[in-house]
């Protein structure tokens, strides 16, 4: 019976060493005699990416449409400003947008080598031409 005693006394006083050392706060250590935080040295931002140049079309079309030339691989958006509304494009990219008097449609674009020809389509009406943007290398 003796060293059945023995052993729940020495679990109780176990089980009580491991919630002690549970409750207790964590030490501090420092690493070193400073204690003034490092300092931060002023680092520049990254510039701002540059912003593409934007060319205009408008709705309706002057009697020649315009050919707004750009070097073939540049980043451009195309803007095409209509008095009403309809459906902006670009076919030879593959691309359409909704403009309406006040919101233009946009067109983020790298300009192909060649030419692409700006239409618009109005709500009741028939598509037109209203530009050409031309890639030249």
């Amino acid at each position: 019976m003796q060293p059945r005693r023995v052993i729940l006394l020495i679990a109780v006083i176990l089980a009580v060493t491991a919630i002690a050392a549970a409750l207790a706060p964590a030490p501090h250590t420092t690493q070193g005699p400073s204690t003034a935080p490092p300092s931060r040295t002023a680092t520049a931002p990254p510039p701002a990416p540059a912003t593409p140049p934007t060319i205009t079309f408008a709705v309706p079309a002057a009697k020649h449409p315009p050919v707004r030339t750009v070097r073939a691989g540049e980043h451009v958006v195309v803007e095409v400003a209509a008095a009403t509304a309809g459906q902006a494009s670009i076919p030879a990219l593959g691309l359409s947008g909704s403009a309406e008097p006040g919101t233009p449609a946009m067109f983020d674009v790298i300009v192909p080598a060649g030419r692409a020809a700006i239409t618009f389509e109005p709500t009741l009406g028939s598509p037109e031409t209203i530009g050409t943007l031309a890639g030249t290398s």
